[in-house]
């Protein structure tokens, strides 16, 4: 079976004509997790974290 995993940015709920959120982005890749997890450690040589999170990546 495979997973694919979705990551959402700017969503404020289900009020999807909310005026603080002008846009609504959801994005998907489809890479096996050996293969993410090598590029992402290639990537980020120096991150400890568990799990890959935008806010620690943009540190």
């Amino acid at each position: 079976m495979t997973t694919i995993y979705l990551d959402g940015s700017c969503f404020t709920g289900d009020d999807l004509l909310h005026d603080q959120q002008p846009h609504f982005v959801l994005a998907s890749s489809l890479v096996a997790d050996e293969e993410a997890e090598a590029i992402m450690r290639r990537c980020f040589p120096c991150l400890r974290e568990p799990e890959f999170k935008f806010k620690v990546l943009w540190r």
